[in-house]
């Protein structure tokens, strides 16, 4: 059963996380053959591989979604994993249209802080000394022109720490225009 493999999952990442070994018998444990364990820890090592400490999660609590911005929107909530102190898997099921579904992907390319808002677009001009460095940082980045190593970028992002990161770079950036989309 599906809902077991994520208990079963989780309980081993637990495990690793606290630095113990995960040991053959640990598929007597859970009641499933060896290859199983096997499937799991490699489940969590790409996981881990690519992972980030975040967990995104739709709000669908009225008195909860009222504290949150955009929260009727399809797009989801962040929460740190490492400050989750518990979790508790609900019999309750929800159905979300294929063409609003959430598409992890682009998520992750328009969301590199750590601040949940509405997908906004982000233009501004860099005048530093590697472009490289903000393509690297946004990466649906565009140079929208350069005319003698200023550029004007436009890039979409989730999120209002955008705006705290462009104001780190201090003088190298100016002309910031944020649109909400």
């Amino acid at each position: 059963m599906k809902e077991d493999k994520v208990s079963r999952v989780l309980a081993l990442y637990s495990q690793l996380l606290g630095g113990r070994t995960i040991q053959k018998a640990a598929a007597q444990q859970y009641g499933v053959k060896e290859r199983s364990i096997q499937r799991d820890i490699e489940d969590i090592r790409v996981f881990a591989a690519m992972a980030w400490p975040l967990a995104m999660v739709l709000i669908d609590d009225k008195e909860i979604a009222k504290i949150y911005e955009s929260a009727r929107d399809i797009t989801p909530t962040i929460y740190r994993l490492d400050r989750i102190k518990t979790l508790e898997v609900e019999q309750e099921t929800f159905h979300i249209p294929y063409n609003r579904r959430f598409q992890e992907g682009e998520f992750r390319k328009r969301v590199q802080f750590m601040y949940g808002s509405r997908l906004q677009c982000v233009m501004f001009t860099y005048t530093g000394y590697d472009i490289d460095a903000i393509l690297d940082r946004l990466p649906t980045a565009k140079i929208l022109s350069e005319d003698n190593g200023t550029y004007q970028l436009e890039a979409e992002v989730y999120g209002k720490g955008i705006e705290m990161w462009l104001r780190s770079q201090g003088k190298y950036v100016k002309d910031i225009k944020i649109v909400e989309l």
